[in-house]
C-alpha cells in the first residue's frame, strides 16, 4: 500500500471573519486613540497639552523610541489584524486555508498579548499614584485614555485570537477521507497504453511483480531441404534396322565388317 499525504483545506466562516474585523476595529481605535483624546482634551479643557503621555512634562519632546514604546503594540496589533481580515475575508466561502494558517494567526495573537498587558499594567500603577493625589476631572480623562491606549489593543488580540481557534475548529470538525490505492494498480493505469517501443520506460516505474516469467524455448535450426531432382523419363528406343551391303545389297549380319555375300569390306 502507498501512503498519499494531502493538506487539508476549509474556509474561513462568518465566525471567524467577524471576530478579524472585531479584532481590527479595536485594534485601529488604539493606535489613533493618541491624536483624538489630544483633540478633545484642548477643547474641553483648559491647559492644552502635546500628546496624553507627557502632559505634565511641557519641556519633554516625544521621539519616535517613546512613541513606538507606547503605541507600538497597538500598532502592530492593527497591522496584524488587517492582513488576518483580507485573507480570512478572501477565503470566507472558498476552501484555501490550511492548518497552518490557523496557527499563524493563533501564534501572532499570543505575542502580541503580553506587550499590551505589560504596557497595561505599567500604565495603572503610574496612574492609581497621580490619582491618589489628584482627582480632578483633567487628571481622570487623561488616565484613562492612557490606560485604552493599552486595553484595546488587548482586545483586539483577544479578538484576533479567538478568530484563529474558530479556523482551527473548522479544520478539525471537518470530514476529511483520503483513497489510499495499491501500488501495482496505480503503476498500471499510470502506464497502461504505452507504445510497444517505449515498454522499457514504463518497465522503469511499474513496480516489481513477483509473476513468474515464462523461459525462452530454445528451437535447433532448421536445416533447409533441397528438393531431389527428378529422373528424366526413358525414351525407349526401337531396334535399328538390319544394315545392307553398299556393293551387292546384301543383307549384312550384325556387327560384320565383310559382306558374306561378295565379299567386300563393308
Amino acid at each position: 500500500m502507498t501512503k498519499q499525504y494531502f493538506k487539508k483545506l476549509t474556509n474561513a466562516g462568518s465566525a471567524s471573519c467577524v471576530f478579524a474585523l472585531l479584532a481590527f476595529v479595536f485594534a485601529l481605535c488604539g493606535a489613533v486613540l493618541e491624536p483624538v483624546s489630544t483633540a478633545i482634551h484642548n477643547a474641553v479643557f483648559e491647559h492644552d497639552i502635546d500628546n496624553m503621555f507627557l502632559y505634565t512634562h511641557d519641556d519633554t519632546v516625544m521621539t519616535i523610541y517613546h512613541f513606538f514604546d507606547i503605541y507600538g503594540s497597538g500598532i502592530f496589533m492593527a497591522v496584524l489584524s488587517f492582513v488576518a481580515m483580507i485573507i480570512l475575508f478572501k477565503n470566507k466561502r472558498t476552501k484555501g486555508l490550511t492548518a497552518a494558517s490557523a496557527s499563524l494567526i493563533i501564534f501572532a495573537a499570543l505575542a502580541a498579548i503580553p506587550l499590551s498587558v505589560f504596557g497595561m499594567i505599567t500604565e495603572i500603577q503610574e496612574d492609581i499614584l497621580k490619582l491618589t493625589s489628584d482627582d480632578t476631572d483633567q487628571t481622570v480623562f487623561v488616565s484613562v485614555c492612557r490606560l485604552l491606549v493599552f486595553c484595546l489593543p488587548l482586545i483586539a488580540g483577544f479578538f484576533l485570537l479567538l478568530s484563529g481557534l474558530f479556523l482551527a475548529l473548522r479544520l478539525s470538525g471537518e470530514s476529511f477521507t483520503v483513497e489510499v490505492e495499491r501500488a501495482e494498480k496505480a503503476a498500471a493505469q499510470m502506464f497502461d497504453g504505452f507504445p510497444a517501443d517505449n515498454q522499457y520506460a514504463a518497465g522503469a516505474f511499474m513496480p516489481e511483480q513477483n509473476s513468474v516469467q515464462p523461459q525462452a524455448v530454445s528451437e535447433a535450426p532448421v536445416e533447409a531441404v533441397v528438393p531431389e531432382p527428378t529422373a528424366a523419363p526413358e525414351v525407349s528406343e526401337e531396334p535399328a534396322a538390319p544394315a545392307t551391303c553398299p556393293h551387292c545389297g546384301a543383307v549384312l549380319k550384325t556387327g560384320a565388317k565383310f559382306c558374306s555375300a561378295c565379299g567386300q569390306k563393308v
